[in-house]
Parts: structure tokens; C-alpha cells; sequence
């Protein structure tokens, strides 16, 4: 399995095209992102070629992970503690698991996960 993770800092039209690019070159097979800025009332993320699996919105954080479109992918979860994201992606055999410590105080609210 071939994936990539990035810290995007804010996940713009540009970046999706340039990470589209990137993901057809290398052959891209899990794409995970953190850092996407995305909250629920934005536009849902796209990367062309990629199917998107989960995603954590939010507007000043957010994670997301895209899997390329042709790969089998059994089940998909997301939680979170003591400010830690965990968003994980299960195959036939293998799983990608996907960390991110988000940067807000303890007991702040945070936005469910989109599936």
C-alpha cells in the first residue's frame, strides 16, 4: 500500500488539484490529510481519482482520509481523547491509522465525524 500523509494548513481548491496530481503520479492508493480547516459548512473535500472515506470537520483543524477509488476498504472509525483524533481505515490486509493532536483545550466541543 502505497499512502500519503500531509499537514495542509488549509485544504484549497489549488491543493486538492495539486494533491490530485500528485496521488495519479505516485500511484496513490490512501491519501490522509490533517489540518484541512473544513468545518461542516464548508464544502466537502475532493481529490480527483479519490474516493473520500471519513472525514473530521472542523474549521480551524480537521482530518480527512481518501482512498484511491479502486481499493477494497472493509470498514472505516473515528474517535477521539484527550484531544488526540484517531481516524483509521481497514482493509483485507492492512490497516492505515491516521494521528493527529488537535491544539484545543480539554472539554471543547468538537464536530462528529462525517463517513
Amino acid at each position: 500500500i502505497l499512502y500519503i500523509s500531509v499537514n495542509i494548513e488549509g485544504l484549497s481548491r489549488d491543493k486538492e488539484e495539486i494533491l490530485a496530481s500528485i496521488c495519479e503520479q505516485k500511484k496513490c492508493q490512501i491519501l490522509c490529510i490533517q489540518e484541512t480547516h473544513k468545518g461542516n459548512r464548508s464544502k466537502r473535500p475532493e481529490i480527483r481519482g479519490m474516493k473520500l472515506l471519513i472525514e473530521r470537520p472542523h474549521d480551524k483543524y480537521g482530518s480527512v482520509i481518501f482512498s484511491n477509488i479502486d481499493l477494497q476498504i472493509n470498514n472505516v472509525s473515528c474517535s477521539e481523547e484527550n484531544n488526540i483524533e484517531i481516524l483509521s481505515v481497514g482493509m483485507s490486509n492492512s490497516v492505515i491509522i491516521h494521528q493527529f493532536t488537535n491544539r484545543r483545550k480539554s472539554g471543547s466541543t468538537t464536530q462528529k465525524p462525517v463517513v
